[in-house]
C-alpha cells in the first residue's frame, strides 16, 4: 500500500537489502523482506509507481474518525466553485513535489494540506513553507494520512516527543525509511508560540479525519464545507492506469477525469477546491494536487469529477496550523456623513469603512452615537458597516465614533466625528412632472418626438436641481434640456424635448405588410438630485406598425403568380 511500503531501489540505505520490497511495521517501524509484491503498478511517463491497496482500516482507527459528520455551513452558502489555488487573487497551494518511485504519498499529501493551512493562518499566500517528507519517513510511526497529522501533533513516541514537522532544508527528501532520524539539521526542532518566520519547527493546532461515500452527494457538500471553513483537505483515492494516462496528455486547468473506481482506495493527494459544472459527469469536480512531478496534469494538479476513483472512501482529514499574533483591525474611517458636514437629511444612514490585517478576522462594531460631544453607546457587536439611527432632530449636531473588534478581544477606537441637520425652516424642493409619451403606428427606424414638463412643486425659495437618471434600453434617445439646477416654484414649469430614433427592423432587404401588434413600453425617470427619494416615472408605450416581415424573393414570386405578364418587364430590370 502506498503508505505502508517502499519499493527499494538501494538509494542510500542498508547494503544488504538488495531489491527487495520493505514493509514497514506500523508501529515499531520493523523491517522485513518480501518476495511478494500485491502493488498496483501504474505507469506515468515511462515510470512505474507501485501502489498497493490501502489496509482495512482497524476498530481503533475508525474509533478516532468524527461520526456522522455534517456539513459546517449549509449548502445554500456554498458557492458555486471554489477553490485555495485562487482565493481573493492569491493561490495558498504550495508547488506540487516529486515522491518518486517510492510509497510515500502519505507523507506528500498529509503535508501539502498542512503547508496550505500555514499559508492560510499566516494570511500569505506566498509564504509557501516546504516541509520535510523525510522526517515523516524517518521519525515518525507509520500510518493513514490522517495518522501523519496525529503523529506530527503527537508529543509522544509516536511523534518523535514533539509537535510539528521541520522544513525540507533541515531533512531533504531522500525516499529512504531507513535513514536514522538523527540526520536532520541539529535546530530541527526550533519553534516559537505563536510563529515566527524563521521557525524551523512548525505545528499542527487541530485536526479532524473521516471517510465518506464516495457516489453519496450529501457527503459531496460535508467535503466543500471542510475545504471552505478549514483550508484544503487530504484524500484518498484509487489511483488507476487510466487516470494517469489521461493527466500525461492532458493538461488545462479545466479538463476533468471521471472512472468509478472500485476495490481498494491506493493514493492520496490534497484537494484544494471544487467546480460545479451541470456539463461535467455528476455535476462538477474536485480540484487536487498530486505529488508526481509537475509534468502531471496542470503543473502537478488534477481534476477529478464527483464520485469518481473512489475518492474519501476511506481517509479524508483536515488541518490547521499555529495561529500568528494577531493584530488589532485598522482604525474606522471613511465616515458619511462627512466629518463636519452641514445641512444633512434627517433620515440619513452613518457608513464607515473598516478592515483588519489578519486574514479571516472578522469584526464586530460597536456605535456610539447623540448629540453629547462624547457620545454614549447605542449597538454592541454590530456586523454590519451601515446604521440607522432613525429619525433625527432637525438643525441638530449629532457626534459619533465606531470601535471595530475582532475575534481575538483586539480593538481600534475610531476618531469622533460630527455632522449637523438640515434647518426645518429651510425651504424644501419638490419634483413634479408631468407628461405621457405614447407613439401609435409607427415604423421601425423612424424617429419620433414628445414633451413633458418639469417644475418644482415645493416651498416658496426652494431650488430644484433634477436629472433625466434613466430611460427605455430600446431606441437612441435625446433629451433637451436632459437636467437643470436652481428651478424654484415661482419659475414654473420648463418643457423638455423628447426624441427617439425607433429601432430598426431585423433585414433591411424586407417588404412591410400589416400583421400583429409590435409594442415597446417603459418609463423614463427623473430625480431630485438632492434627494434621491424625490423622482417621477413617465410612462412611455411606443406601438409599430401592424406588419409582417418576409424576404424580397417571396414578394417577387407572389406579385409573378398574381401578375404573369410582369415577367417580361422585371426581366428587363433584373
Amino acid at each position: 500500500m502506498c503508505l505502508l511500503t517502499i519499493s527499494y531501489n538501494g538509494v542510500n540505505t542498508l547494503n544488504e537489502v538488495d531489491e527487495k520490497n520493505i514493509y514497514v511495521n506500523q508501529e515499531i517501524l520493523k523491517i522485513t523482506n518480501s518476495d511478494e509484491d500485491n502493488s498496483d503498478i501504474i505507469t506515468f511517463n515511462g515510470r512505474e509507481y507501485h501502489l498497493p491497496a490501502f489496509p482495512d482500516k482497524t476498530q481503533e482507527q475508525l474509533d478516532k474518525m468524527i461520526q456522522n459528520p455534517q456539513p459546517l455551513i449549509s449548502t445554500d452558502e456554498l458557492p458555486d466553485s471554489f477553490s485555495w489555488t485562487n482565493y481573493n487573487g492569491g493561490d495558498f497551494s504550495t508547488p506540487a513535489r516529486y515522491q518518486g518511485s517510492s510509497s510515500t504519498c502519505h507523507a506528500f499529501g498529509a503535508l501539502g494540506a498542512m503547508e496550505a493551512a500555514i499559508n492560510i493562518a499566516k494570511g500569505d499566500p506566498n509564504f509557501d513553507r516546504d516541509l520535510s517528507e523525510q522526517y515523516i519517513l524517518s521519525c515518525l510511526s507509520v500510518g493513514w494520512m490522517s495518522e501523519t497529522i496525529q503523529n506530527i501533533k503527537d508529543n509522544g513516541p509516536q511523534g518523535n516527543n514533539i509537535n510539528g514537522c521541520p522544513l525540507e532544508s533541515c531533512m531533504p527528501y531522500q525516499a529512504n525509511y531507513l535513514l536514522p532520524c538523527e540526520n536532520k539539521c541539529p535546530n530541527w526542532n526550533y519553534y516559537t508560540v505563536p510563529p515566527v518566520e524563521d521557525n524551523i519547527l512548525w505545528q499542527v493546532l487541530t485536526y479532524g479525519v473521516t471517510q465518506i461515500t464516495p457516489s453519496n452527494p450529501s457527503d459531496w457538500n460535508l467535503l466543500k464545507s471542510w475545504i471552505y471553513i478549514y483550508g484544503p483537505i487530504v484524500v484518498d483515492i484509487i489511483a488507476t492506469n487510466g487516470w494517469s494516462s489521461y493527466w500525461s496528455t492532458h493538461h488545462s486547468p479545466t479538463d476533468w477525469y471521471y472512472e468509478t473506481g472500485s476495490g481498494y482506495t491506493n493514493h492520496a493527494q490534497v484537494c484544494y477546491g471544487w467546480v460545479d459544472d451541470t456539463s461535467v459527469t455528476n455535476g462538477g469536480y474536485w480540484i487536487l494536487k498530486n505529488s508526481w512531478g509537475t509534468n502531471f496534469g496542470y503543473e502537478g494538479f488534477n481534476n477529478i469529477a464527483y464520485g469518481g476513483l473512489l475518492l474519501g472512501d476511506r481517509d479524508v482529514t483536515w488541518v490547521t496550523t499555529m495561529e500568528w499574533e494577531n493584530h488589532p483591525p485598522n482604525i474606522p474611517n471613511n465616515p458619511n456623513p462627512s466629518q463636519g458636514s452641514t445641512n444633512i437629511d434627517q433620515n440619513a444612514e452613518l457608513s464607515w469603512s473598516c478592515s483588519d490585517p489578519d486574514f479571516r478576522d472578522t469584526l464586530t462594531y460597536d456605535i456610539y452615537f447623540g448629540t453629547s460631544s462624547n457620545p454614549p453607546l447605542i449597538n454592541s457587536d454590530y456586523t454590519n458597516t451601515s446604521y440607522n439611527p432613525g429619525i433625527m432632530g432637525y438643525n441638530t449636531k449629532y457626534y459619533w465614533k465606531i470601535i471595530a473588534k475582532d475575534k481575538q478581544g483586539n480593538s481600534a477606537v475610531g476618531p469622533i466625528w460630527d455632522f449637523t441637520t438640515s434647518d426645518f425652516n429651510q425651504p424644501q424642493s419638490d419634483l413634479v412632472c408631468e407628461g405621457d409619451l405614447n407613439w401609435e403606428n409607427i415604423k421601425h427606424g423612424t424617429k419620433v418626438n414628445g414633451t413633458f414638463t418639469v417644475r418644482n412643486n415645493g416651498d416658496v425659495g426652494s431650488n430644484l436641481n433634477w436629472e433625466v437618471d434613466s430611460y427605455p434600453e430600446w431606441g437612441s434617445w435625446t433629451f433637451t434640456p436632459n437636467e437643470g439646477t436652481g428651478l424654484m416654484p415661482e419659475d414654473g414649469m420648463i418643457t423638455v424635448e423628447v426624441t427617439v430614433v425607433v429601432p430598426k427592423g431585423k433585414n433591411k432587404n424586407t417588404i412591410i405588410v400589416p400583421t400583429d401588434d409590435n409594442e415597446y413600453t417603459g418609463y423614463i425617470r427623473v430625480v431630485n438630485k438632492d434627494n434621491a427619494d424625490n423622482y417621477n416615472d413617465i410612462p412611455v408605450t411606443l406601438t409599430i406598425s401592424k406588419t409582417k416581415v418576409f424576404n424580397l424573393m417571396d414578394f417577387y414570386k407572389l406579385l409573378i403568380f398574381r401578375f404573369p405578364f410582369m415577367v417580361k418587364i422585371l426581366n428587363q430590370y433584373i
